[in-house]
């Protein structure tokens, strides 16, 4: 339903009672008081004391300035009663609290120190740029990694997202949309090895228990290093399409930030489904795992709240269980078990065959960590020519 006017009231205790106060459509961050006093016979769109409100508001909307700073606009951002997250809450979107607080946090430790005092069509791409490059955390000095500069710019995206929604920055001029976010790729490259996957995965089921923690979590994280499936794809698995004693058709993920059930990140380059095949082992883990009480239906790694699991609450479940296996991370995320699948599967595998079951259009060499290793292995002209040399 559209607001009848351009402004609404909030009413705010002060020494001589309770007045109502003005938050204009253009200044959504900015509280104007009416000195108009809220009468008991007032209701929310009627009464004397909320007429005369609207009279004064109607008054002094032309004097009101048409600029606004970054930190007035975005006062409420991320908050309970912030517009965008009313709005997207109504229209089914479900985010957890830790998604809005960390948002809310970056907006007030990163964003405002910088950029509070500019308008928004202040800010320029490159500014930007130059800003993230030096940032650096507010508790400990150090630079920030590429990772955290990737949120900070997420949020200053989202933030100036809202801007233009409102009309206070132009459509189609969020300067942050322009800055490119940096990447990772040596750390998310990086596989693990032959030797290093079976430590993670020994034999002896005790053992393997206590290095994932439970045996839930080993079964997730064998089916990814044994499938080359995604974590979110893992998280999204359905019993219902479990075709035991073959595999998995694969066409869902889990959306990291609202926890629920999207298409699968190829989706868009024309890959909306690809096969999973379980090797015995997986098939047992899996078997014992609904035996032992996960449910007969729906999400398989569905989180104590029935929704999925996010991927960031597995790579940290993850990284402590190579901890415990004697693994070494060395900066490796949980993709490193894709490309572990990648790199040794892709052996007894054409490239075509290799595509299709890491559910790419066209097979990604970078997936593929054979060639360097077998190239330094094979070429003993080069021994010889650095010995003659050196």
């Amino acid at each position: 339903m559209t607001r009848a006017h351009p402004f609404r009231f909030k009413r705010r205790r002060r020494k001589d009672g309770r007045v109502y106060v003005v938050v204009y459509d253009h200044e959504p961050g900015r509280e104007v008081s009416t000195g108009v006093p809220v009468h008991r016979d007032d209701t929310a769109t009627g009464g004397p004391g909320y007429d005369e409100a609207v009279s004064w508001a109607y008054a002094n909307l032309s004097s009101r300035p048409l600029h606004i700073t970054v930190r007035e606009a975005t006062a409420e951002m991320f908050t309970a009663t912030c517009p965008w997250r009313r709005r997207v809450t109504a229209k089914g979107r479900r985010f957890s609290s830790t998604y809005f607080s960390l948002h809310r946090s970056r907006l007030v430790h990163y964003v405002w120190p910088r950029w509070g005092a500019y308008e928004p069509q202040q800010i320029r791409p490159a500014q930007i740029d130059e800003w993230l490059l030096d940032l650096q955390s507010t508790t400990t000095g150090k630079a920030l990694s590429p990772e955290m500069k990737n949120k900070v710019l997420q949020t200053m995206r989202k933030t100036l997202d809202e801007l233009e929604y409102q009309g206070i920055l132009e459509q189609g001029h969020n300067p942050a949309r322009l800055v490119a976010y940096y990447t990772d790729r040596e750390k998310k490259r990086r596989p693990i090895t032959m030797d290093e996957f079976h430590k993670l995965f020994p034999e002896d089921q005790d053992e393997l228990v206590r290095i994932w923690g439970t045996l839930r979590w080993a079964a997730f994280f064998y089916v990814m290093a044994t499938t080359g499936m995604r974590p979110g794809e893992v998280a999204a698995m359905d019993l219902a399409y479990w075709i035991k004693g073959v595999g998995y058709p694969v066409s869902q993920a889990i959306d990291p930030d609202t926890r629920e059930i999207k298409g699968l990140k190829t989706s868009e380059a024309g890959v909306t489904v690809k096969p999973a095949y379980f090797n015995d082992r997986a098939e047992a883990l899996l078997t014992m795992l609904v035996y032992q009480g996960s449910p007969q239906s729906g999400l398989l790694f569905a989180g104590m709240d029935g929704r999925g699991m996010p991927p960031e609450t597995a790579n940290k479940h993850f990284k402590a269980s190579c901890v415990r296996a004697g693994v070494e991370l060395g900066g490796r995320t949980q993709y490193s078990l894709r490309h572990f699948y990648s790199t040794t599967i892709a052996a007894h595998l054409t490239e075509e065959q290799a595509a299709a079951y890491l559910g790419q259009r066209t097979y990604r060499g970078e997936y593929d960590h054979r060639k360097v290793v077998e190239k330094l292995k094979g070429d003993e002209d080069m021994r010889r020519l650095s010995n003659r040399v050196f």
